[in-house]
């Protein structure tokens, strides 16, 4: 079976979207099956890898809101590469420039299966940024009917991002969560050296990883870390990721958070989370949050909201989901500090091996053969 995998916002030092296409193209690699995909870049090109994998990059502009990411603008040129490939199915990473094409090809052509991949909310981040505009969150109610109505399945990390949907389209919805990679993220990385370059012996080192944006609810770190302070903890937090509130951030930070930028270099994100004492994570409307999976994979104990995606897999001892303020982040932190580390450390792990990109990537191909399978009327491929 091939399929034709469409994604915008896909990018170096992109989140969520890229961990998941990179873990699912190892997967489709190391089993020898085709793997195609479509992301927007700066100018065209096409990547070529063995056994049978092809990355198409389609020239595109800078987003609006966030110049970090692109998004494929020339439908023409997609609608090319899928008469070259005659994929059996379509996966949508987006609900909106590929949104089109997908709800032309099964209103008008009807000649694929389409999966809708519903990554994020659009309710929740039109709220965040236009607050209070009723006009608007009217658009967007009657926008994701449009979208819904693009796609065959709808297929959701979480529980909370199905929830935009399922007063539309309840029929379509499969709830999938996303996987970690257990071999890369683990808590035998532990690194002392490491840890000893950010924190003394007696300090706690907290980690935040992600992008640094207003929908990650980032100003809550610094509020935090305050309030630590004020209970007389010695705490240091580090900061891996980029976004547009770096900068607010870095001047917030009264010399308790060490900025790092983006880690390309994965085997010094493993160690650091490795060698972490907790990991913090601010995010109220957190589609899924494949980085706290990945801190629990590597033994880290987290803090995190008890509301969004997170509310997967936030049911372990290793996990303190509290309410997003200074004061229960606080709480949390010292609770765990207090707890015996490596009992903290085999439950995190115990935690994570629930959720392997295996599990993920067999579960949906299972929805995609039987999509295969029931199929749409198609023209015989020439």
């Amino acid at each position: 079976m091939k399929i034709l995998h469409l994604a915008n916002f896909y990018h170096p030092k992109s989140g969520g979207i890229k961990t998941y296409l990179d873990a699912k193209r190892r997967f489709f690699e190391d089993r020898g099956l085709p793997f195609r995909l479509v992301v927007p870049d700066e100018m065209d090109g096409i990547e070529r890898a063995a056994p049978d994998t092809v990355v198409y990059r389609l020239g595109s502009p800078r987003a609006p809101f966030n110049s970090l990411y692109r998004i494929i603008v020339n439908l023409g040129t997609l609608h090319g590469i899928v008469r070259r490939e005659k994929p059996d199915m379509l996966e949508v990473n987006d609900k909106f420039t590929l949104a089109a094409l997908s709800f032309f090809y099964r209103k008008v052509q009807k000649r694929l299966p389409i999966a809708g991949f519903h990554h994020e909310r659009l309710d929740v981040n039109m709220s965040l940024y236009f607050p209070g505009n009723k006009l608007l969150r009217t658009l967007g109610g009657l926008y994701m009917q449009v979208v819904a109505a693009a796609f065959d399945r709808v297929i959701c990390a979480s529980r909370y991002t199905a929830g935009e949907i399922e007063p539309i389209a309840p029929d379509k919805i499969e709830i999938l969560n996303l996987g970690i990679d257990l071999e890369n993220f683990n808590p035998g990385l532990a690194d002392n050296e490491l840890r000893g370059r950010y924190a003394n012996g007696d300090e706690l080192l907290l980690l935040y990883v992600g992008r640094i944006a207003r929908e990650k609810n980032i100003g809550l770190l610094p509020e935090a870390m305050e309030e630590l302070h004020r209970r007389g903890a010695k705490a240091r937090l580090l900061v891996a990721g980029v976004g547009e509130l770096e900068n607010e951030l870095a001047g917030n930070s009264n010399g308790h958070i060490e900025m790092l930028g983006h880690i390309g270099d994965r085997d010094l994100l493993a160690g650091l989370y490795a060698s972490a004492d907790a990991f913090v994570f601010p995010s109220v409307n957190e589609p899924y949050g494949l980085v706290p999976l990945e801190a629990l994979a590597s033994g880290l104990p987290v803090v995190c909201p008890n509301r969004g995606g997170v509310t997967e897999y936030s049911d372990s001892p290793a996990v303190r989901s509290v309410q997003p303020s200074p004061e229960e982040f606080a709480d949390a932190i010292l609770s765990l500090a207090s707890e015996d580390r490596e009992q903290l450390r085999r439950s995190a792990r115990a935690q994570a091996e629930r959720f392997s990109w295996e599990n993920t990537f067999e579960r949906q191909m299972e929805i995609y053969r039987d999509m295969v399978r029931i199929g749409v009327t198609r023209p015989p491929r020439k």
